[in-house]
C-alpha cells in the first residue's frame, strides 16, 4: 500500500534518511531543507501549506526536544493527539532503561518504551 504523500524536513540534503526509499512508498513526496540544498528552502511545517492535510493525516516525528516542540502545536490544529507520534532524539547510556538518561518529562524512556510514543 502507498501513501498518499509524506512531508520530510531535514537540515540539509545529508541530514535526509531514506530518500530512494520513500519515493517508491509514496504517491507525493514533498522535501524541505533549512538550507535549501534540497527541496523547497525552510521547514517541514512550511510543506504542509502545499498539500492537503486534514483530520486523517497521521503524524511521525522524529528529532530533537525543540524540533518536536515546535511541530507539536501546528499538528494538534490540523489532526487528533492519537495520530501524532515522536520519537525524540535523546542520549542514551545503558540502553535498558535504568540510568533514565532517555526519559522525557513524564518519564518514558526512549529505550523501553519508544522510540515513538504517542501524545497521550
Amino acid at each position: 500500500m502507498k501513501l498518499k504523500q509524506v512531508k520530510l524536513g531535514a537540515k540539509d540534503k545529508k541530514h535526509i534518511p531514506y530518500l530512494k526509499e520513500l519515493r517508491k512508498w509514496s504517491d507525493k513526496l514533498y522535501v524541505s531543507t533549512e538550507d535549501g540544498s534540497y527541496g523547497v528552502k525552510g521547514r517541514v511545517t512550511d510543506l504542509f501549506e502545499r498539500a492537503n492535510i486534514g483530520l486523517a493525516s497521521i503524524f511521525y516525528n522524529c528529532g530533537p526536544r525543540g524540533m518536536i516542540e515546535a511541530v507539536l502545536p501546528i499538528e494538534r490544529r490540523i489532526s487528533n493527539p492519537d495520530r501524532i507520534f515522536s520519537s525524540l532524539e535523546y542520549i542514551t547510556s545503558c540502553g535498558v532503561g535504568l540510568c533514565g538518561k532517555c526519559a522525557d518529562d513524564r518519564g518514558r524512556r526512549t529505550c523501553v518504551e519508544g522510540p515513538f510514543m504517542s501524545l497521550e
